[in-house]
């Protein structure tokens, strides 16, 4: 039973418990490669792929922080934050059905909260 004085669990009105990670914004970083398609496409095409991927983060919940072309081993990338593991998934798995580009995804974790337990 929760302490009355410390105030309802936040769990049971639906919120985070004081244990769990806060997924309302999960922090992430998306590394993209151009496909076969993507580069026989239209490189020039790849900066309204970006749009599009935004826009679809922005409906899903999420927000993109930066997106950037980039040179060297991956074409592009996309940080930004999803409002939790299932919608991040999904944005990921829409990212690459669009066949422009491959995506590799990368959970971001505060440095605090990394090193959490470790002695």
């Amino acid at each position: 039973m929760p302490d009355p004085k410390k105030g309802a669990d936040p769990a049971a009105k639906g919120g985070q418990a004081a244990d769990q990670p806060d997924t309302a914004k999960l922090p992430f970083l998306m590394l993209l490669t151009l496909t076969a398609h993507g580069r026989i496409s239209e490189v020039e095409g790849a900066a309204d792929k970006l749009q599009a991927a935004e826009k679809m983060l922005e409906e899903i919940g999420g927000k993109v922080v930066a997106k950037w072309m980039t040179f060297g081993q991956y074409d592009a990338f996309i940080a930004g934050t999803a409002k939790g593991m299932d919608a991040l998934t999904n944005f990921a798995a829409w990212m690459n059905e669009q066949g422009f580009f491959s995506a590799q995804t990368l959970l971001g974790v505060e440095p605090k909260k990394y090193t959490r337990g470790r002695h």
